[in-house]
């Protein structure tokens, strides 16, 4: 993997498309944290474009005033520039993200900078201030905090390997970094075509796809989301008409649903036709106002009075621009502020508020944001474990794909069915003539790895309780992957043992941490459901499937009421056990 170093001052990395821009030693920097500096520091940048120069650098939260004095805001954190850019002469596309030279990284626990109780406050007030016709929403945001040791973009590359962000970016100022996780577009430009792409709806991911599909039905029926985001489009088709062609804002592609590792957003384009300069852009656009709300001045002036510390970065904007009008700038949400020198991090979050919002429902949208900051994100493969012999081939390999596929598709894995075959087939055509177990790891990028060791079955598997409940909210307990952190600090805590019994925190059994489990009652064979929290097996999916196996809940309390208990799985089919 390409290697640059991410520490020189003035590196930057811009993802655009599936590609990214890099960039090293900028010829000069220009940056400020004076108001009356940034429209010149903003024109100049033009004329340096023009010259085939590239432009790239962000623009913080509190520069607004620079574009409407009625704008109201905090000052600025001590130090942080209101606009930093730097230029430079050339760009590096890289197909991969410049691999961290320093990997060692840790973070403390995150703190918020609100209680609850101030939050729920803090919501009922504008709730007042809407119902007094104030304003229409209002995008309320807090910080969350931490220390760290080490390379922050150690982090940064390790969560744009694992999550989605179309707009990601890497900004290192010196005493300031700057690490956008963000989705969201706030403009493009295209010569003279101008696309603006707000983001406003927001709906937690589930942990299946039927969970999924539930909360895609939930957002896209949503009145409350789809109100939030039209009002959001009617104020962004407003803005680019004060810089666009007149008859050119155009809006399209109305509550288009976005999926990401952790959530489901609503996304709607706004575009034009524009000769605008770069400053008249950002007069027209900045800041977004996806993330101020309506009225855009008194909804900041609101913004100001609740929110007790500056937003610096946060819902600024992070990007480029190249010669031939060639620009790309995200909204910053989900984007670190990085402090060298306190060793510290700040991360904002925050969410439309609307007169029929909830103050709960509202926090617990900002806290579905942070999952993506809230521990180091680890790279992980996807798994299948399969039995295969030379006179049969694999055993269940549709049900194996298939389930494969359907957790590529919820962690967003490129899959190909066709290439995972044709790579089986040319790995077992080397084997030897006895039976095999085939593990087959699948990376994000779609990338395969295939494994195999001889076959090894017990008489009886040593069986015992797990001392402890496993949380059914848990994500990687439904889906085969290299993340078996879970299952072996239960393997470890019981060393004399086969295998562990695991049961969630209402006391109804789930699985073990090798196989599906199976009770036995008057002759019925009953396994718990997926709900409880555990992987479908592709050897208890093709039992129920032919209808020798049936789901039922099955209680700790009740285990010794059946007759027999038995595991199973696709590699070793039905296991004995010996439970103490």
């Amino acid at each position: 993997m390409h290697t640059i170093d991410s520490r020189e001052l003035g590196f930057a990395a811009i993802r655009q498309n599936s590609n990214w821009l890099c960039f090293s030693e900028p010829e000069i920097v220009l940056s400020t944290c004076s108001l009356n500096e940034i429209i010149p520091i903003l024109n100049q940048l033009e004329e340096l474009v023009a010259e085939d120069k590239y432009a790239v650098g962000f623009v913080g939260f509190e520069a607004a005033r620079a574009f409407d004095s009625a704008f109201v805001t905090h000052d600025a954190s001590d130090g942080f520039p209101l606009i930093w850019f730097g230029i430079y002469t050339r760009v590096e596309v890289l197909s991969e993200l410049p691999s961290p030279l320093d990997k060692d990284l840790s973070i403390s626990e995150w703190s918020s900078s609100i209680s609850k109780n101030d939050y729920r406050s803090n919501i009922k007030y504008i709730k007042q201030e809407i119902e007094s016709g104030n304003t229409y929403q209002i995008n309320y945001s807090f910080r969350q905090r931490a220390l760290y040791n080490g390379d922050p973009y150690t982090a940064f590359s390790s969560f744009t390997d694992q999550h989605s962000s179309p707009y990601a970016a890497f900004i290192n100022t010196g005493l300031f970094k700057v690490a956008s996780l963000s989705p969201e577009l706030f403009f493009s430009l295209d010569g003279s075509q101008i696309t603006c792409r707000p983001m406003k709806g927001t709906a937690a991911r589930g942990k299946t796809a039927s969970e999924d599909k539930h909360q895609i039905k939930r957002l896209l029926s949503s009145s409350k989301d789809q109100a939030e985001n039209l009002m959001i489009v009617d104020m962004i088709r407003n803005d680019l008409g004060r810089i666009a062609v007149p008859g050119s804002v155009s809006v399209d592609n109305l509550f288009t649903l976005e999926t990401y590792e952790t959530l489901f957003q609503m996304t709607t384009n706004v575009s034009a036709r524009t000769d605008a300069s770069f400053s008249d852009i950002f007069n027209a656009l900045f800041p977004s106002a996806s993330i101020t709300g309506a009225p855009k001045i008194q909804t900041m002036r609101l913004i100001h009075e609740l929110e007790t510390d500056a937003r610096d970065i946060y819902t600024g904007s992070i990007g480029y621009f190249a010669p031939n009008r060639q620009a790309q700038f995200n909204v910053a949400i989900r984007t670190l502020l990085i402090n060298s020198h306190e060793k510290k991090l700040t991360y904002g979050t925050g969410s439309g508020v609307v007169w029929d919002s909830q103050a709960e429902k509202e926090f617990a949208e900002c806290q579905t944001k942070t999952k993506i900051v809230r521990k180091l994100a680890q790279s992980f493969d996807l798994l299948e474990t399969m039995r295969w012999c030379p006179s049969d081939g694999f055993a269940l390999l549709d049900y194996h794909l298939t389930r494969l596929e359907k957790s590529a598709m919820h962690f967003l894995f490129q899959f190909d069915r066709q290439a995972i075959r044709r790579e089986l087939d040319s790995f077992t055509a080397t084997l030897d003539a006895t039976p095999k177990v085939i593990r087959l790891l699948l990376n994000k990028r779609g990338n395969i790895r295939i494994e195999a060791k001889q076959l090894v079955n017990k008489e009886v598997y040593r069986l015992t309780l797990a001392t402890r409940p496993i949380d059914p909210e848990e994500v990687f307990l439904y889906h085969k992957t290299t993340r078996r952190e879970i299952y072996d600090d239960h393997l470890q805590e019981h060393p004399e043992f086969d295998d562990v019994l695991l049961f969630n925190n209402k006391k109804q059994l789930t699985e073990s941490c090798i196989a599906n489990i199976v009770v036995v009652k008057n002759g019925s064979h009953y396994t718990p459901p997926i709900e409880c929290g555990l992987l479908g097996g592709t050897y208890r999916q093709w039992l129920l499937d032919k209808g020798e196996l049936k789901e039922r809940i099955i209680d700790l309390d009740s285990l010794e009421t059946y007759d027999d208990l038995y595991l199973l799985n696709s590699v070793r089919g039905r296991l004995n056990v010996s439970l103490e």
